[in-house]
């Protein structure tokens, strides 16, 4: 949900519209301290933001963003973990915080103890994330996407593609940081299913496009957005 140009609004408005908000995602309403909290990290980077328009209104020029960076997680409600960036706050399900974690870190033990995780063209549905590892005959477009960003991580989709031989073995690694997802939360990397090369035998020069999509299933077996969005 967005709170960009709420964030001077009294204590009694946030408490009914985050009342609201917690109670369409089936969640109790937000405790008094952390409410508080809330409050004065939005008027700070209310302000923040303010002062910096200000400055490139006067100056005639951008400046650097070093308000959003990664964004900042806060403590709003102990069955989600919530980020705040760009204007927006973030709630990420129980379900993708701590059972979906817990289906990695099995996939994790399995690529360890020296099993391929999956095959090629073929889907891995666990019950909380599905993976497909497509190998494509061309190049992709140049229109799609190469970064994980959070936007994909809400949506409950990630594609990503990576340049490897035919010989590649796949495992699941969220300790690798390759190029796709470099610029992601750490704590975001870390709710992910990566799948990589085991061996790490990137941009062979006789390899060819792989591209992966990692989907969470919320409400098996159809899967659902991680955003809950406000009216």
């Amino acid at each position: 949900f967005s709170w960009s140009g709420f964030e001077t609004k009294p204590l009694l408005f946030w408490r009914e519209a985050l009342s609201r908000v917690l109670y369409k995602a089936g969640m109790s309403v937000i405790r008094p301290s952390s409410l508080k909290h809330f409050m004065t990290l939005i008027a700070k980077e209310g302000k923040e933001r303010k002062d910096k328009k200000e400055r490139e209104n006067k100056n005639n020029s951008k400046e650097e963003n070093k308000i959003e960076g990664k964004g900042t997680w806060i403590a709003m409600k102990k069955e989600c973990a919530s980020l705040m960036k760009g204007g927006k706050v973030y709630l990420l399900r129980k379900e993708w915080k701590e059972d979906g974690r817990k289906e990695i870190d099995q996939w994790e033990k399995e690529g360890k103890e020296g099993k391929q995780f999956a095959e090629e063209n073929l889907i891995k549905n666990g019950q909380y994330w599905s993976i497909k590892i497509e190998r494509v005959a061309t190049e992709t477009k140049e229109s799609e996407r190469d970064e994980v960003d959070l936007e994909m991580v809400m949506r409950g989709e990630i594609k990503y593609k990576l340049r490897v031989g035919s010989d590649a073995v796949w495992v699941v690694d969220t300790s690798v940081i390759l190029k796709p997802w470099k610029n992601l939360d750490r704590k975001l990397r870390l709710g992910l299913p990566l799948v990589v090369e085991k061996h790490g035998n990137y941009n062979n020069e006789d390899g060819s496009i792989v591209v992966i999509t990692l989907r969470f299933h919320y409400e098996k077996p159809d899967p659902t957005t991680l955003a809950l969005e406000s009216e």
